[in-house]
């Protein structure tokens, strides 16, 4: 038996093809509107291609700079990159301070910035390093790979200054959250700079505590042979002692520096 089949069911496919001719209608309305927002849409795509294209050329060109700058630092030669010559620290410099100006939107200039606060540091010019370091740390954040050893070549600079208490603030930091990733690095140096000042048994305390702490800090050896010169020291009378000598800024440089420290993590 046929079934029969309703008006209603009748006029569907009709309804369908009455809302399709509307929206034919509309778009063929509105079709300006349509064609400028897709054009947007094209172009902003566009745009964000050669955004990210120009980045990544900025980038490249300032990571040329920096492998240069390295090099000249090594004394590795272009002609035999195996042949470690003279370094030319004002090469590198120069290489380094060219980025800052010409790439400052890139990553590497920020990096370069830590690097040229090093190479002001060697040079003893102290007040440029801490403005170097300082506009990493800006930049960097507290994430920056490199803000511990920021943090210590302005304490450094400070010290080789002859400012004691702002070298302190700035150890004292590294030991201190968000910047505690080497907290031993901090303490090593409040501890040296209380034997420095003469206070051998906070000294003393303070190297046998950073011992404790942490077992296998990388100063071990600095930190027992500081313990055996206070031990001997306190061996002898007071008329039989030697004045210590000041340290010349190279000197207090060739421990543990922040440059050294980048070299020992490769």
């Amino acid at each position: 038996m046929t079934e029969r089949i309703s008006r209603k069911e009748l006029k569907k496919p009709d309804e369908f093809f009455n809302v399709v001719q509307q929206a034919i209608q509309w778009v063929f309305a509105h079709r300006r509107v349509l064609i400028l927002g897709l054009l947007a849409v094209v172009l902003a795509v566009l745009a964000s291609s050669a955004w990210k294209w120009y980045k990544l050329n900025q980038e490249k060109k300032a990571s040329i700079l920096f492998v240069d700058a390295r090099k000249a630092v090594s004394g590795e030669t272009k002609s035999n990159p195996s042949d470690k010559g003279a370094k030319n620290y004002d090469s590198a410099l120069e290489k380094l301070t060219q980025i800052r100006k010409e790439y400052a939107a890139t990553n590497t200039a920020c990096v370069a910035a830590y690097f040229i606060g090093e190479l002001n540091l060697k040079a003893e010019k102290y007040k440029q390093a801490r403005d170097s370091f300082k506009s990493y740390l800006d930049e960097a954040g507290q994430n920056g790979e490199m803000v511990v050893y920021a943090l210590e070549g302005i304490g450094i600079s400070y010290e080789n200054e002859g400012k004691p208490q702002q070298a302190v603030d700035y150890f004292r930091r590294m030991t201190e959250p968000p910047f505690d990733l080497e907290p031993d690095r901090g303490m090593y140096h409040l501890a040296r700079l209380q034997e420095k000042e003469g206070k051998s048994v906070e000294a003393k305390d303070a190297y046998q505590q950073i011992l404790s702490k942490h077992p296998n800090t990388i100063f071990i050896q600095e930190i027992q042979q500081r313990l055996a010169s206070l031990e001997s020291r306190a061996d002898v009378s007071p008329k039989e002692a030697q004045p210590e000598t000041k340290p010349t800024p190279q000197s207090e440089q060739s421990e543990k520096t922040p440059q050294k420290a980048t070299e020992d993590r490769g």
